[in-house]
């Protein structure tokens, strides 16, 4: 024990610079390994940064384009309220708008990038704020088009049938798929809507106040989810920057 403790007391500066280098190395490893994780995260991060950025600017042209659809059905279904309200409908008016409020709205977003992270269990790999906003977005989007859902439905069930049944002559000058193209060169004088029948129809007085407020809620909700879109569009690219 004597001999033990008389080697310690002689050689104690190298055995603690042993341990010090041993210590160091261990720390060096773990450090770089954590570097090289840290890294794949990074790499991995942006690549899945940029596949929900994309769905998004895609998402965007299409949420700006039926927005723009909405004010249009809006604007038409208020013009012919305030007809009915009146008893002084401008009938080509009527007759050219009257078959655009049956065109359907479906909004499909761009699911890749979210479905890709949550495949892999790769979420929390985003950062919070941008993960929290992500779910929000993609949560209403699902309300979006539910409510988009119920107004087609409406639209087949009842806007549609009364449309084709009563005034089926103007749907040619419908300026939606073409129709008004393939009337082009239509030799028939041109159709308007008889005013007393349309006027008396109370009806498609209802269908048009219907789709007037069924556009109102989607005209908001496109709004919101608009608003929602651009700000993780920008979240997103801050991220990216500083990468």
């Amino acid at each position: 024990m004597k001999r033990i403790l008389t080697t310690l007391s002689q050689k104690w500066p190298e055995y603690i610079l042993e341990i010090l280098v041993i210590t160091i190395g261990i720390l060096g490893a773990f450090a770089l390994n954590n570097w090289n994780e840290n890294r794949k995260d990074r790499d991995r991060q942006s690549i899945y940064l940029n596949q929900v950025n994309t769905n998004l600017q895609d998402d965007l042209v299409q949420l700006e384009s039926l927005l723009k659809q909405c004010d249009d059905i809006i604007a038409i279904t208020g013009k012919m309220i305030e007809g009915y309200k009146s008893q002084t409908m401008d009938m080509t008016f009527a007759t050219t708008n009257s078959g655009s409020l049956a065109v359907e709205k479906n909004f499909n977003n761009h699911r890749s990038g979210i479905d890709a992270l949550l495949n892999s269990g790769s979420l929390d790999l985003l950062p919070d704020e941008v993960s929290l906003v992500l779910q929000q977005y993609y949560e209403l989007s699902e309300d979006v088009m539910k409510r988009e859902s119920l107004s087609n439905q409406y639209i087949r069930d009842f806007f549609e049938p009364h449309m084709f049944e009563e005034y089926t002559a103007a749907i040619r000058q419908v300026d939606a798929f073409s129709i008004r193209e393939m009337y082009r060169n239509d030799t028939r004088a041109p159709f308007l809507i008889n005013k007393e029948k349309f006027l008396g129809d109370e009806k498609m007085e209802i269908h048009i106040v219907i789709r007037n407020v069924q556009s109102k809620i989607e005209f908001s909700m496109y709004q919101r989810l608009i608003a929602l879109n651009k700000k993780l569009q920008k979240q997103i690219q801050l991220k990216l920057e500083l990468k």
